[in-house]
């Protein structure tokens, strides 16, 4: 089965190669080939964000119910071990974000996977890694290894609530934070885009839209826990925030997502 990365740039051109103003709605790309994705991240690296004072741009990677969040670093990229800025992050360039996502993916051979049985049961010589791919896996193999010592170390639950959130405990509260919230969310209809839906109950629960413009199966769930934030109801879950802005209206991950019209 080929890996793929699902692909959300925040404040970026479809591209990656310039920025767009802080307002602009965040763009999804759907599904995407790890070759794909580091040519996206090779023209992250060399973006200029200083070009906007106020800008926060990114990209966010998810696959299989994880998520990643890139910034932009000192000459290189930060790589955030989770969707949250606040998640540990190690300064990586575009070869060392993709083995650290994937260590196994080889970009030099991009139809590993396609092999036939036979080719598969003769020994293959992989060519020699050149000093940059060297370095790139020495680093994310020591950002990696890092980032185990830091979960090993800190009591802290690797799920934490962040500390300007409280988690409710009141049964009445949380069912009228999870009444408000409950429904189907989606940005931007087309294909590849996210549905975002939460239950009276708390179950939250992401999926993409096909071809057809109707939610494909299921690709990650959890139950979540009620919250506020400055004063505001919330929704914590285990791979970020949800802000509620209104009776319509989710912020995600930078991104908002709305109450379809027919569900209203």
């Amino acid at each position: 089965m080929n890996v793929t990365y699902r692909v959300t740039l925040v404040q970026l051109t479809a591209d990656a190669a310039a920025l767009e103003p802080v307002d602009a709605t965040p763009r999804e790309l759907g599904e995407l080939a790890p070759v794909d994705l580091e040519k996206l991240l090779v023209n992250f690296s060399q973006l200029d964000a200083t070009a906007l004072p106020d800008a926060n741009p990114a990209i966010v990677i998810r696959r299989h119910g994880r998520g990643w969040r890139v910034t932009p670093g000192n000459k290189t990229l930060t790589f955030h071990d989770g969707l949250e800025t606040i998640a540990p992050s190690h300064s990586l360039d575009p070869a060392g974000i993709i083995a650290a996502l994937d260590p196994a993916f080889d970009a030099t051979t991009p139809n590993a996977e396609n092999a036939t049985a036979d080719s598969a049961a003769a020994p293959r010589r992989r060519p020699p890694l050149t000093n940059t791919q060297a370095l790139a896996l020495l680093v994310s193999g020591l950002a990696l290894l890092a980032t185990g010592l830091w979960f090993g170390l800190h009591e802290d639950n690797v799920n934490a609530v962040p500390d300007d959130v409280v988690a409710l405990t009141a049964p009445a509260e949380i069912a009228a934070v999870f009444a408000a919230a409950a429904g189907q969310y989606l940005t931007p209809v087309s294909p590849g885009n996210g549905v975002l839906t939460l239950t009276p109950t708390g179950q939250f629960s992401f999926a993409t839209l096909g071809p057809d413009g109707q939610p494909l199966p299921t690709t990650y769930e959890e139950p979540a826990r009620a919250g506020r934030r400055h004063g505001k109801p919330c929704v914590i879950t285990t791979v970020g925030l949800i802000e509620i802005v209104d009776r319509d209206t989710l912020l995600y991950n930078d991104i908002t997502w709305r109450r379809p019209a027919a569900s209203k």
